[in-house]
C-alpha cells in the first residue's frame, strides 16, 4: 500500500522519503495545495506539515498548518491509517513527559500557540475515534540541515563562523534531541504496526546547554557567552518506554550526534575552520 507523505518537501518529509525509497516501497508526495489528496486514495498518512523556529512571527501559518489542513484531510480524504506528528514541546510546562500525562497552556502567552495549535491538532485525531489514526510526539530532530535556524544549527553556525556563541537560556538549560535516521525508521514502524494512540518519540536523553557548550569549544576553540538574566528552560526527561518496548527501540547517542553536527558543518567551512584553530 502507498504511503502519502504530507510535508514532503519539509526536512522530516525528505528524510521519509528517502527512506520509502530505501526500503523500495511505493509513496506520494504531494505539493503544497495539492487538492489530489482529496480526491484520491491516500493509503498511508504520515502528516509531517508544519512549523517550528519561525512560528512566533507567523501564527496563522502555524494554525492552519498544524490544526486546518489536518482537519480537512481527516475528514474529507480516503485513507487507510494516519499519523499525526505532534511534538515533545508541549510537556514544557509538566514534570511528567509521558503520553498520558495531564498538560498545561496558556492562550495568553504567545510562546504556547505553538503548543496549543499541536494539541489542538492532536485533539482532532481523537475525534475520529478512528485507532488507524495515530499521534507521534517528536524531540527535537537533528540532522544534516544547516538552511534551518532552530537552536542547535544556530549556535553550531556562529561558532564555526564567527568564533562566539550566546546562549539566551542559561547552561543549566536542557532538552531532549534524536536522530533524524532514528525518527523516519521510527515514524514508519509506528505509521504500519502501531498499537497505541500516542507514542514520544525522542531519544529519552537530556542534554543540557553546558554539554553541548563544553562540545563547541572542544571542536571549535569558540567563545562562549551567556545573555543578563538569562533564564533556566529545563524540559522534563521523556519518557520513552512505549517505543522501547513495542518496537525494540534504541536511540542513538544524541551527543555524538551534535557533535559529528559540528565536525560536518566544520569541514564544510574549511577556511573558518582553519581560522578558528589559529
Amino acid at each position: 500500500m502507498e504511503t502519502t507523505i504530507i510535508g514532503a518537501n519539509g526536512f522530516i518529509g525528505k528524510h521519509l522519503v528517502n527512506e520509502l525509497k530505501k526500503l523500495g516501497q511505493s509513496y506520494f508526495a504531494p505539493d503544497r495545495n495539492d487538492d489530489s489528496v482529496f480526491h484520491v486514495p491516500l493509503g498511508n498518512v504520515i502528516y509531517c506539515a508544519g512549523l517550528s523556529s519561525d512560528f512566533r512571527s507567523r501564527p496563522f501559518d502555524t494554525v492552519r498548518a498544524h490544526v486546518t489542513l489536518l482537519s480537512d484531510l481527516l475528514e474529507k480524504s480516503s485513507y487507510h491509517s494516519f499519523l499525526y506528528l505532534s511534538s515533545t514541546r508541549i510537556y514544557i510546562n509538566t514534570t511528567r513527559a509521558e503520553e498520558d500525562a495531564d498538560l498545561t497552556v496558556n492562550p495568553r502567552n504567545s510562546e504556547d500557540i505553538f503548543n496549543i495549535s499541536k494539541l489542538m491538532g492532536e485533539s482532532i485525531c481523537h475525534a475520529t475515534n478512528n485507532p488507524k489514526v495515530r499521534i507521534a510526539r517528536l524531540s527535537n530532530v537533528c540532522g544534516n540541515d544547516f538552511s534551518s535556524d532552530n537552536f542547535l544549527y544556530s549556535i553550531i553556525k556562529n561558532a564555526v563562523s564567527t568564533g562566539e556563541v550566546t546562549f539566551r537560556t542559561s547552561l543549566s538549560s536542557a532538552k531532549d534531541y534524536i536522530a533524524i535516521d532514528d525518527v523516519a525508521r521510527i515514524l514508519l514502524k509506528i505509521l504500519s504496526a502501531g498499537k497505541q494512540k500516542t507514542y514520544n518519540v525522542a531519544s529519552g536523553q537530556n542534554i543540557s546547554h553546558l554539554m553541548i557548550a563544553d562540545l563547541l569549544q572542544k571542536l571549535t576553540c569558540c567563545k562562549i557567552h551567556v545573555a543578563d538574566h538569562a533564564v533556566p528552560v529545563t524540559f522534563p526527561k521523556i519518557n520513552i518506554d512505549r517505543i522501547s518496548k513495542e518496537f525494540h527501540y534504541t536511540p542513538s547517542d544524541p551527543l555524538i550526534l551534535i557533535k559529528d553536527l559540528i565536525l560536518k558543518y566544520q569541514r564544510n567551512q574549511p577556511n573558518t575552520f582553519l581560522k578558528s584553530y589559529k
